[in-house]
């Protein structure tokens, strides 16, 4: 398969190393040309404008004989070249190390450096002091001349061009990225040890996710990233680099590999605070604790085959599981057992997009995912032979009762935690207790029938054409590309997940 590194970037598997083509589709003024790069939050915190691409990023440009040269730039998920008549250059990556071997071809890189961020000459290359990251350039064969200089007044760098030229036609080089410790773990010895790697961790991917669909698997598989100390799946390295811990859901239900998927949703509920609650982000400095949907026994109930699950596994996910709930048990329960959210005290806003109430409110939807958890721990319960089986049960089948109470007869109303003032109930929080599935009392079923999905976000839509197979074929045809993303970011990580768990389900 070959990658357009346009609308996505060569990388890999939990690296940050990134390659890829800047063609400015949404006329930022950005240079056009071949850009190296490392995943990193770019909050534009020093205030960089328009055309101005934020530090960390390498513009990088062939040389023939000392000058710049055209070349073109072409990718598979194993390896990128950059290749022209007079040369060529691979490159591949194995972790934290970058590796390039060329012949005929140097290269010129043009580093975007911010406040406190230099390059300086070491006897094998180059280290840039990018933040907390060194990108350090080791020479194998070949040259690296480094030019730099001082903003004396601004008292910061100004960019360093560094000229890597080959020696006898040769160039090889690794590019690390490490942290302040510049300590690097053994790597592959080359390129092709290193693509070969790449290949077969892509195509391991490849067999433990749903669908055929290569470039989704390629994005998804690229999307992973270690994120507080958990392998989580980011939004996207090249520009968005979050980890939505829904969205963590939605590429759970990807993969049809059962202890994966348990990985996924582990990784989530491990960053929960000390008193249970769940972030509903997690960023390279941060997690932001925010009470969102607890869709976990929802995705957990969609794996198949638990007993695949090694043991201790199970009993991590039991346990965690029960202290997230526990957090909504504590904090988000009426005493007569109705489960609310409470969105202006989590985030600060007004009121959520599905609930345009600024109060705390008892939803249709809480409900059911409230009663999709404690279903998930009664099969839990159940394996791991506790006692309190029945009882999550009973609990489960309390939630359903609560959704019943909400049903007026043809749609749901939301109740105010504080008295029984109603609150509108949009069609997206009605159609989102179809996913309780055979579960959901029948009338309340057939009412849901032939509802229009409107007013849905594309991840909640894509999450309800598994419980809706009829709408399954409009929401593939639309796909996972935005035409109005940036470059090497025009693809969702989210939602070829989700059309990947949607393929799974044909």
């Amino acid at each position: 398969m070959q990658l357009d590194l346009k609308k996505v970037p060569f990388g890999q598997y939990l690296s940050r190393h990134l390659i890829f083509e800047e063609d400015d589709p949404l006329g930022k003024g950005f240079e056009k040309g071949c850009w190296l790069g490392l995943a990193h939050e770019r909050s534009n915190m020093f205030g960089f404008g328009a055309g101005v691409r934020p530090a960390g990023l390498i513009r990088m440009q062939a040389l023939v004989d000392g000058e710049a040269a055209e070349a073109e730039l072409r990718a598979t998920p194993a390896v990128a070249e950059l290749k022209n008549a007079a040369g060529s250059i691979r490159f591949a990556i194995d972790g934290p190390a970058l590796l390039l071997e060329g012949s005929g071809l140097g290269l010129k890189l043009r580093v975007k450096v911010g406040p406190g961020e230099y390059a300086t000459r070491t006897e094998s290359g180059c280290i840039l002091v990018l933040g907390a990251t060194r990108y350090i350039i080791e020479m194998k064969k070949g040259t690296c001349d480094v030019e730099t200089s001082w903003n004396l007044l601004g008292l910061t760098s100004n960019d360093p061009v560094l000229t890597l030229l080959p020696e006898n036609g040769a160039l090889e080089a690794v590019f690390w990225d490490c942290d302040t410790t510049c300590r690097k773990p053994a790597a592959a010895g080359s390129v092709a040890e290193a693509a070969a790697r790449a290949e077969r961790s892509f195509e391991a991917f490849c067999s433990a996710t749903h669908g055929a669909n290569e470039l989704y698997k390629y994005v998804l598989w690229l999307a992973h990233m270690r994120l507080q100390g958990q392998v989580l799946v980011t939004n996207s390295k090249a520009g968005d680099v979050r980890a939505v811990m829904m969205n963590q859901c939605f590429a759970a239900l990807a993969y049809k590999d059962a202890e994966k998927a348990f990985d996924l949703l582990l990784a989530q509920l491990r960053l929960m605070t000390k008193s249970g609650l769940v972030p509903a982000q997690a960023r390279i400095g941060a997690v932001t604790p925010e009470a969102a949907a607890p869709i976990w026994g929802y995705v957990l109930l969609q794996v198949k085959d638990w007993r695949a699950v090694p043991q201790d596994k199970l009993a991590e996910c039991d346990a965690l599981l029960r202290r997230a709930v526990h957090w909504w048990e504590a904090n988000r329960r009426t005493d007569g057992g109705e489960f609310y959210y409470a969105y202006p005290h989590e985030s600060g806003w007004e009121h959520s997009a599905l609930i345009p109430e600024a109060v705390p409110v008892i939803s249709p939807d809480l409900a059911a995912w409230m009663a999709l958890n404690y279903a998930a721990l009664e099969k839990l319960a159940e394996l791991l032979g506790k006692s309190d089986a029945a009882e999550m049960g009973e609990k489960a089948k309390a939630q359903i009762r609560i959704l019943q109470g909400l049903w007026d007869g043809e749609n749901y109303v939301c109740r105010s935690a504080a008295g029984e003032h109603a609150a509108a109930c949009t069609p997206a929080l009605t159609l989102l207790t179809g996913l309780l599935g055979e579960k959901l009392p029948e009338e309340i079923k057939a009412g849901l029938k032939h509802r229009a999905f409107d007013g849905f976000s594309r991840y909640l839509a894509g999450l309800l054409t598994l419980q809706f197979p009829e709408e399954a074929a409009a929401f593939a045809a639309t796909g996972a590309e935005n035409a109005q993303a940036g470059a090497a970011s025009r693809y969702d990580s989210a939602l070829c997940a989700l059309l990947l768990a949607l393929e799974g389900r044909k």
